[in-house]
């Protein structure tokens, strides 16, 4: 077990130093948070879908789970659990996997999404580009009272001088869970555009 546990923490090392550009080289102590290293809600789930996507689908990450277990003992640790259940398929990734790296392996694009300013596809967005159409808008009485907010006096404290900004569309449908962003810190950041 103890062999399994190590294997482990070297496979989460080497996945956690790939999505942060980490040097091979560059030594990660195991209880360091993720955060601290510079890790954002983003490459959260980006390691945790390469972590998946390497475990196979004998076990279910979640999408939260390197914000849960936010350091390679506590991720590794909870991946062993897992993976040791009784009843699961997945098995640990082999020292091959674990350990090889290859900067020039070649990457597919699988898909894509996008969500800007009027255009919610990257159809929409491909035409307001060429079409050079104005995203623009006069801020929508769903997201803001903008009387409330809005004053022509720049000096004017607590004020903003704009009424016009650009807003995606349905902001409303935007999952912050997924992300580990609390609901409140999803009202204050109000996202504007979005790609995946």
């Amino acid at each position: 077990m103890k062999d399994r546990s190590l294997l482990l923490k070297k496979f989460v090392a080497q996945t956690l130093k790939d999505v942060l550009g980490l040097p091979d080289t560059e030594a990660v102590d195991e209880q360091q948070g993720f955060f601290n290293l510079g890790m954002d809600s983003l490459m959260a789930v980006e390691v945790r879908n390469r972590l998946q996507n390497m475990l196979g689908h004998g076990i279910m990450l979640t999408p939260t789970l390197a914000i849960d277990y936010p350091n390679i003992a506590a991720l590794s640790e909870q991946i062993l659990a897992l993976l040791f259940e009784e009843g699961t398929t997945a098995s640990l990734p082999s020292p091959s996997i674990a350990t090889r790296r290859d900067d020039h392996e070649p990457i597919a694009i699988i898909g894509f999404n996008c969500r800007f300013p009027k255009a919610n596809t990257p159809e929409a967005l491909w035409s307001l580009l060429q079409e050079e159409r104005n995203a623009i808008q006069e801020i929508p009485q769903d997201r803001w009272d903008i009387n409330a907010y809005y004053d022509p006096d720049i000096e004017a404290p607590g004020k903003m001088i704009t009424r016009h900004s650009g807003f995606l569309e349905a902001i409303d449908k935007f999952d912050p869970l997924f992300f580990g962003i609390s609901p409140r810190e999803a009202e204050e950041m109000d996202p504007n555009s979005a790609c995946s």
